[in-house]
Parts: structure tokens; sequence; C-alpha cells
């Protein structure tokens, strides 16, 4: 099984569908997209799964978003998060139970892993901000005037379909409410 991203897209449209050809407009995509193709040549009866962005919290340690962002909001520290990305989100233990079924049912092939709809990143931050219990004042918005010139361009819609998944799994792929809310109460 191959993690790749939602990133190996341009993000000039979607809902991308896992027929879709990848357009990577940064060196992460290109990667993404260039690992993906490898895999597959390499072990065609390969999973690789694309996800946009993972919510939860590490066990011990990792790469966290929710953790870094409510450790900033516990000290009362602004955090700026852009309006002009969106993703479609999922939790880590949504993700965790969709690959654990994948595994036993011995997919292979391209398979998109989110929630059922999309937000932009500053939204998302908010609606995490207040079911973790803090002022969602304390997010603010990253408009694309204020984005650095020297800053990797992004994909701006990362909105991948989930609708192959929820018609191979029996693991619901979740709505962006409901995604936030397992990622923040499962803590």
């Amino acid at each position: 099984m191959h993690f790749s991203s939602d990133a190996v897209f341009s993000g000039t449209g979607g809902p991308y569908t896992e027929e879709d050809t990848p357009a990577p407009v940064n060196f992460y995509g290109k990667s993404k997209a260039e690992a993906e193709q490898a895999v597959l040549s390499v072990y065609p009866a390969a999973a690789v799964i694309r996800i946009s962005l993972v919510l939860g919290f590490p066990v011990a340690s990792g790469n966290s978003f929710l953790l870094r962002f409510r450790d900033a909001l516990v000290r009362g520290k602004e955090q700026v998060l852009p309006v002009s990305e969106v993703r479609t989100p999922v939790d880590v233990h949504t993700l965790t139970e969709a690959v654990l079924e994948l595994c036993e049912n011995r997919f292979s092939g391209l398979l998109h892993i989110g929630s059922t709809d999309s937000i932009n990143r500053y939204e998302l931050a908010k609606k995490a901000a207040t079911k973790l219990g803090f002022d969602p004042g304390l997010v603010k918005a990253l408009t694309e005037e204020s984005v650095s010139k020297d800053r990797a361009p992004r994909h701006k819609n990362g909105i991948i379909s989930v609708e192959k998944a929820r018609g191979l799994l029996t693991t619901p792929m979740l709505s962006v409410e409901e995604t936030i809310k397992r990622a923040v109460l499962l803590e």
C-alpha cells in the first residue's frame, strides 16, 4: 500500500476522481505523482491511496496539524490559514479503518479517501478551534493577496471525490463536520 496526495492534481478543477490525470503544480505533487507511477509499474497489485488532509493527534509524537494548532491556541497565539486552499479532509481514525478494510479485501489500484464534502483551510481551522473549546476569533484568514511571493505554488482545490470509496468500503466516508468532530473528540 502506498499513500499519495491530492497534490498530484493542479487544483484548478475538481472534484477529482481516480481516473483524472495528475497535473501537479509543485515539486511535492510531482514527486507524489512519480511515486504512484513507480509503485504501480513495479507492483500492479498495489493499492495507492490518495488523501487530502489527515486530521488527528499523534499517539506519542509526530507531524500533526491539530496538535500544533491546539498548542498555539493554548498559548493564545493567532493562527493564520489560507482561504484559497480547499481540501477534502479525513480523520486518522476513519483513514485507519478504511486502510485495514482495504488490506483485508486485498484492494489494488487507486482510491481516494476523504470526507464527502470539502472546506477551505481557514474555515476548517475555525471549526476545529470551536470543537477544541477555543475562541474561533483566534483564527485569521490568509487572503490570496497576503500570501508570500516566495512561497511554493499550491494546488488551490484539493477536492477529491470519494464516491469510489463509498461504493467499495463498509467504512463510512464522513462529512467535514463529522470528520472534524471525530478527529478532535477521539484524541
